[in-house]
């Protein structure tokens, strides 16, 4: 994809909306779209389906909170795996708006979300100073808080623990 656009950033309280026709399958962009409207248009794309996961976590938790056992039947019109439900609420009640990085995935955030808030905060600031994928946070998360997890390397020709090659006899 290359070279990064610098894009206005959107307010949070600034109302935009797709250009085009939306459906649940499909985006139609006029014909006509202006240059200028076309990367705009894939920020907030961006931006929507990094926050989709998010908004969908707290509006379990604030149905909870606002309707008890009734909330169900909002949880269920979002059409996910209750398994998948369970994990975005689970983030979203563990990981508090306040502390989300909107640089960072859903996904770096249920990362630390078993962690104490503070831990989450210098985990996630760590992770977004340092550009790490979801992946590299886990592993760094993993050689911080369990060393001894980590496999040493082997004396045999092949390790599958740490993948390294031994040409010795």
């Amino acid at each position: 994809m290359g070279k990064k656009h610098a894009l206005a950033p959107v307010s949070h309280s600034e109302s935009v909306a797709l250009p085009g026709i939306v459906t649940p399958v499909s985006l139609t962009l006029p014909k006509h779209l202006p240059w200028a409207d076309y990367p705009r248009t894939g920020q907030l794309l961006g931006r929507i389906g990094r926050g989709v996961q998010f908004w969908k976590g707290d509006f379990l938790v604030q149905g909870q909170h606002l309707y008890g056992e009734k909330f169900a039947q909002g949880a269920e019109a979002l059409g996910d795996d209750p398994k998948t439900l369970v994990n975005l609420a689970w983030v979203a009640e563990r990981v508090a708006p306040a502390r989300r990085r909107a640089g960072l995935s859903f996904s770096h955030h249920a990362e630390v979300a078993a962690l104490e808030p503070k831990e989450q905060d210098t985990w996630l600031a760590r992770a977004e100073t340092e550009g790490w994928t979801r992946g590299q946070l886990r592993k760094a998360l993993k050689g911080e808080r369990a060393p001894e997890d980590t496999p040493e390397p082997c004396a045999v020709h092949h390790c599958k623990n740490c993948e390294a090659t031994w040409s010795g006899s």
